[in-house]
C-alpha cells in the first residue's frame, strides 16, 4: 500500500537545463517577474523562456540573493555587491567591499540578504552588514547570527544560542525572554499569522508568543521536520507555509484547510535537500542541493505521478463510491484513502472501464472483468475486450468492441452470454462503438478503416456492415468516430467530417472547421473536450459559449498519445489519465485564476545580429545595412506560466514565435515597427510590445552617395556629350588631317626620294673624297719616305725638317677629317652617338677607324687615312673589336654596318 496526493505540477530544471553546477543556495526574483538563483558556479538568471549564467570576477560561489528595484544584489565569499543591467540587456557586477576596510571580514560568506530601510543587511555567521546605499556599517555580535528577517521594517536576528534579537540603531535588543530547548540554535525564521516562527535542524518549529519562545502546536508537521531535519522556511500566503528539509523534501501546510502537501523524490521534486524556498506570482520555486524546480500552486490543476513505473500508463479512470480506480497497462489499481493498491488478479492491458447499471466493468486484454473493491471477476473470457456498452434500446444486451470484430452479449445471472451470429460477424479489430440510432451503429478500427453496421433489434445480431477506407474523402488510413451532438463525426489528418443521412455520403464538418488539427479526446453530455494534434493545447467547449484553453506542459506532456482520456467527476473537477499517473483539473479554480491573472506585455530580453549585440536600454542603435544580415530578437513573459508569443512586422500577418525569440534575415534598408504579444492559454495581452527599429542603408545608398551618384550621372552626361562632340570634332579633324597627311605623304616621298638621291650623291661623294685623300696621303706617304732617304743631301736640316713637317701634317688631314666627318654625318646620322652611348670608352682615334669600317673600307685603304702602317691599322682592329667583346669569327665591318 502506497500514499498517494495529488499535488499541484512540479517543473524540474536539471544542470542540463540550466547549464550551471547542481547547487541553487538561495532563490529571488525581480519587480518584472526575472526569477534569479544563487549557484556554485555564480548567478543563474531566466526569465521564463531561458537560462542565463553570469560569474562573479573571482569565480566564488554565491551563496544569496536578493532583488531590490533594479538591483540584484548577491553575498559571496568575502564578497558582496549587487547587479543591474547594461545597455544591452546583460549583467554588470559592482563589488562593495570597496567600502569596508581591508581584511575587516576575512574567512566570511553571506548567507542572507534582507532588506533594510532604503538599503539591504547582508548576513554571514559573525556579522550583520548594512548598506544604506552609500556607506556600510558592520554589526558584530557576541554570538553565531544563524538566520535574519526583516518583519515590518526591523531586523530579527537569530542566533546559535537559541534566541532572538532586533536591531535597533547600532544596538541588537533582545526579544526573547528564553532560549530555544537547550538553547539550540535558530536555523530560519519567517513571520506567518502574525506570529514570529523560528525554526531549527532537529527540535522543530517553535513561535514568539509575548516574547517568549514557545513550540508550534502541530505535532504532526514538527515530528516530520524533526526526523527529516529542517532546513528552510517560506510564508507563501497568509495561511500557507513552506518547509524545506535535509532529507524528506518539501511539505507545504495550508492552516485554513488543514492541509499539508508532501514532495519529494517519489512524487515530483528533483532532489531530497531544499536549501532554498521563493514564491512568486502563484510559483514557489525550490533550489536543491541538485537542481531546481518550480511548483505551480495556482492554477487548478494537481498532478499525481508515480515515477517507480509500478502503476504505468494510465488508460482509464473510474470512480465507484469512495474508490477511485486507474485502469493501466500493468493492470488496475485501486485508490482509498490516499493510498494506492493493486487489485490482485487484474494483470496485464486495461483498456476502459465501463459502467453497467450498478457494476464497474473492466474491460481488459484478458476478457471482461466485474470489480468489486478488490474482489475482481471474470464475467466473460471474450479475450481483448476495448469497450463494453449497452445496446442502444435494450437492457440486458450488451455489444463490445474487442481485437476480433463486434460480440453482441446478453447478460446472465452471474455473467455475460456471447451471442452467436448466424449471419454476419466482423473478424477485424474494433477499438470503438457509437450508435446512430437503435438499429445502426458505426465501429472504428484501431489501424484503419471504419465500418456502419446494422443490427436486427428483434433477434439481436448484425445484419451487415458497411467498410469504408481511405477514399477521395480521407487522406490518412486511420479515422477515429464520434457522435458529437447527435451527429455521426469523423476526424481524419486533421480534417472533421460529418455523416449526412439523408444524402448517406460523408461531407466535410463545416461546424468544426475552426477545431482543424483538434481532435476530440473526452466528452460527458455536453461537454467537450479536444486536444490539439499538431501542437500544444487542450480546449473544453459546450459550443455554446463556455469554451476555454488550456496550455499546461507538464500536463500535455505525459498525455498517452491517441489514448487521450478525460473523465468528468463533478461539475468542475474532471481528471485526465497520464503516463505515470493522472491529473485533476478544478475547472472553476482554473477559470478564477484565468480571470485574475492579467496577460503582461513581453518583455525585451535582447537585440543582435550575428556578430554584436544592439543597445535596448538607454538610447537605440539603427544598425547598419551590414550588420542586419541577421537580426535576432529574444522576449518573455516572466510573471505568467506557459506563454508563447505572436509577432506582425510592419504590415505582416501575425505569426507565432518559437522559443521566445525571432530572427529576420536580409531586411530591407528603412524604419520597422514590430509588435510582439503575450499568449497564454490562447489569448494575448490586451496591448503588443512595439519594438521599432530602423536599419540603415549601406553606404552605397545613402543621401551622400545618391547625390555623389545625381553628380556623377550629370558629370557622365556632360562627359558623354563632351566626349561625342570631341570625337565629332576629331573625326572631322582627322579627315582633314588624313587629306593633310596624304598631301604630305605624297610630298615626304618626293622629298624622301631627292634625300635619298642627295645621300647617294653625298655618299658616292664622301666615297670619292675619301679615296682622294687615301690616293694623296699614300702618295704623300711616299714621297716623304723618298725625301728621307736623301735627307743628307739637304744643306739645312731645319729645311728638311719643315718639308717633313708639312707632308705630316697633309697626311694626319685634321682638317679633311672635320670635313670627312661632317659629310659622314649626313649619311651616317647618330652612328657616334650610338656607338658611344653603347661604348662610351672608344676613344677618337677608334671612332674613325669604326667610320673607316662602316664605309666598307679595307685595312689597305684605311691605312693611308690614318696615317699608319698596314699592321698598325690590324693592330687597332684588334684592339677595337676587344673594345667591342666582338668575336674573331664576326666581321667587323658587318657588325658595324648592321647595328649602327
Amino acid at each position: 500500500m502506497e500514499a498517494q496526493q495529488l499535488l499541484p505540477p512540479v517543473t524540474n530544471f536539471s544542470v542540463n537545463d540550466y547549464g550551471a553546477a547542481s547547487q541553487n543556495w538561495d532563490v529571488g526574483s525581480a519587480e518584472d517577474g526575472v526569477v534569479y538563483a544563487a549557484n556554485n558556479e555564480g548567478l543563474l538568471r531566466y526569465d521564463g523562456q531561458r537560462w542565463q549564467l553570469y560569474s562573479l570576477p573571482n569565480k566564488t560561489i554565491i551563496r544569496s540573493v536578493l532583488c531590490v528595484g533594479k538591483r540584484i544584489y548577491t553575498g559571496s565569499y568575502e564578497e558582496f555587491g549587487f547587479w543591474e543591467k547594461d545597455l544591452y540587456g546583460s549583467l554588470s557586477y559592482t563589488s562593495l567591499t570597496h567600502l569596508l576596510q581591508p581584511a575587516s571580514f576575512n574567512n566570511e560568506e553571506f548567507w542572507q540578504i534582507e532588506p533594510y530601510k532604503d538599503g539591504v543587511a547582508f548576513r554571514s555567521f559573525g556579522q550583520v552588514y548594512i548598506y544604506d546605499n552609500k556607506t556600510i556599517r558592520a554589526i558584530k555580535p557576541d554570538f553565531l547570527i544563524t538566520s535574519l528577517l526583516n518583519v515590518k521594517g526591523k531586523l530579527i536576528i537569530g542566533s546559535n544560542k537559541g534566541q532572538v534579537y532586533t536591531l535597533t540603531g547600532s544596538k541588537l535588543e533582545l526579544l526573547s525572554s528564553n532560549t530555544t530547548p537547550e538553547g539550540v540554535p535558530i536555523a530560519a525564521l519567517t513571520y506567518f499569522e502574525d506570529q514570529l516562527i523560528l525554526g531549527t535542524k532537529a527540535d522543530g518549529l517553535f513561535k514568539m508568543q509575548d516574547q517568549e519562545i514557545v513550540p508550534w502546536e502541530n505535532s504532526e508537521l514538527n515530528d516530520f521536520l524533526i526526523t527529516h531535519e529542517l532546513n528552510k522556511i517560506s510564508t507563501i500566503t497568509t495561511s500557507t507555509i513552506a518547509f524545506g528539509t535535509i532529507q524528506g523534501g518539501l511539505l507545504i501546510f495550508d492552516s485554513n484547510k488543514g492541509r499539508t502537501l508532501y514532495y519529494n523524490r517519489g512524487n515530483g521534486l528533483t532532489n531530497n535537500t531544499v536549501l532554498a524556498l521563493h514564491e512568486i506570482n502563484g510559483n514557489l520555486w525550490v533550489g536543491l542541493d541538485n537542481g531546481l524546480d518550480k511548483i505551480k500552486l495556482q492554477g487548478g490543476i494537481s498532478i499525481y505521478l508515480e515515477e517507480t513505473g509500478e502503476l504505468g500508463a494510465v488508460y482509464d479512470i473510474a470512480i465507484k463510491g469512495n474508490d477511485l480506480y486507474l485502469g493501466t497497462n500493468t493492470g488496475i489499481h485501486l485508490i482509498r484513502d490516499n493510498h494506492r493498491e493493486f487489485v490482485p488478479g487484474s494483470q496485464g492491458q486495461l483498456w476502459s472501464f465501463s459502467a453497467l447499471d450498478d457494476q464497474l466493468i473492466a474491460n481488459h486484454n484478458r476478457g471482461i472483468f466485474k470489480i468489486k473493491g478488490l474482489d475482481l471477476h471474470e464475467i466473460s473470457d471474450l479475450t481483448g475486450s476495448y469497450s463494453t456498452t449497452a445496446l442502444l434500446g435494450s437492457d440486458d444486451f450488451y455489444i463490445s468492441a474487442t481485437y476480433n470484430g463486434l460480440r453482441l452479449l446478453k447478460r446472465g445471472s452471474d455473467n455475460l452470454e456471447i451471442i452467436e451470429n448466424p449471419d454476419s460477424t466482423l473478424y477485424v479489430p474494433l477499438n470503438k462503438i457509437v450508435f446512430q440510432d437503435e438499429t445502426t451503429l458505426w465501429a472504428s478500427h484501431p489501424y484503419k478503416n471504419f465500418y456502419k453496421v446494422q443490427i436486427d433489434q428483434k433477434d439481436k445480431h448484425i445484419t451487415s456492415y458497411k467498410t469504408y477506407g481511405r477514399d477521395s474523402v480521407f487522406s490518412a488510413f486511420k479515422t477515429n468516430v464520434y457522435r458529437i451532438k447527435d451527429q455521426i463525426s469523423f476526424y481524419n489528418n486533421g480534417e472533421w467530417f460529418v455523416y449526412n443521412t439523408i444524402q448517406d455520403s460523408i461531407l466535410k464538418f463545416d461546424a468544426l472547421r475552426s477545431y482543424s488539427d483538434f481532435e476530440l479526446v473526452g466528452q460527458e453530455n455536453e461537454a467537450f473536450w479536444f486536444k490539439n494534434r499538431k501542437g500544444s493545447g487542450l480546449i473544453y467547449t459546450d459550443f455554446a459559449g463556455d469554451s476555454i484553453y488550456i496550455s499546461e506542459p507538464l500536463l500535455e506532456d505525459n498525455l498517452i498519445k491517441g489514448y487521450e482520456n478525460i473523465e468528468r467527476i463533478n461539475d468542475s473537477i474532471f481528471y485526465i489519465a497520464l503516463n505515470d499517473g493522472y491529473a485533476a483539473l478544478n475547472l472553476n479554480a482554473f477559470r478564477r485564476n484565468r480571470k485574475n491573472e492579467e496577460i503582461p506585455k513581453p518583455q525585451l530580453e535582447y537585440f543582435k545580429n550575428t556578430a554584436d549585440p544592439i543597445q535596448i536600454n538607454g538610447a537605440s542603435e539603427e544598425p547598419s545595412f551590414k550588420r542586419a544580415d541577421l537580426l535576432t530578437l529574444g522576449f518573455s513573459a516572466p510573471t505568467v506560466s506557459s506563454s508563447s508569443f505572436i509577432y506582425k512586422l510592419g504590415d505582416n500577418t501575425e505569426k507565432p514565435m518559437e522559443n521566445g525569440f525571432v530572427d529576420f534575415q536580409n531586411l530591407d534598408p528603412g524604419h520597422y515597427d514590430l509588435k510582439i504579444w503575450t499568449l497564454v492559454n490562447g489569448s494575448k495581452s490586451k496591448d503588443p510590445l512595439i519594438i521599432s527599429f530602423s536599419i540603415r542603408p549601406p553606404w552605397y545608398f545613402s543621401g551622400f552617395a545618391k547625390g555623389l551618384y545625381l553628380m556623377l550621372m550629370v558629370i557622365i552626361i556632360i562627359s558623354i556629350y563632351i566626349v561625342n562632340k570631341h570625337k565629332l570634332n576629331q573625326h572631322r579633324r582627322e579627315l582633314e588631317k588624313r587629306i593633310e597627311k596624304e598631301q604630305e605623304r605624297k610630298v615626304q616621298i618626293a622629298e624622301r626620294n631627292n634625300l635619298l638621291k642627295e645621300i647617294d650623291i653625298k655618299r658616292k661623294e664622301l666615297a670619292n673624297s675619301t679615296y682622294q685623300a687615301a690616293q694623296r696621303n699614300k702618295i704623300l706617304i711616299e714621297v716623304k719616305k723618298e725625301l728621307a732617304e736623301v735627307k743628307d743631301k739637304f744643306e739645312s736640316k731645319s729645311k728638311y725638317n719643315a718639308i717633313d713637317q708639312k707632308i705630316s701634317t697633309m697626311v694626319e688631314g685634321k682638317n679633311d677629317w672635320k670635313v670627312f666627318e661632317a659629310n659622314f654625318k649626313d649619311v651616317n646620322q647618330d652612328f657616334f652617338q650610338n656607338l658611344l652611348k653603347q661604348y662610351p670608352n672608344l676613344s677618337t682615334k677608334d671612332l674613325k677607324l669604326c667610320a673607316y669600317l662602316k664605309m666598307n673600307l679595307s685595312t689597305k685603304e684605311i691605312a693611308p687615312l690614318m696615317a699608319i702602317t698596314v699592321r698598325g691599322v690590324e693592330i687597332h682592329r684588334y684592339r677595337l673589336r676587344k673594345k667591342l667583346d666582338i668575336k674573331t669569327t664576326k666581321n667587323l665591318s658587318k657588325f658595324l654596318i648592321k647595328n649602327f
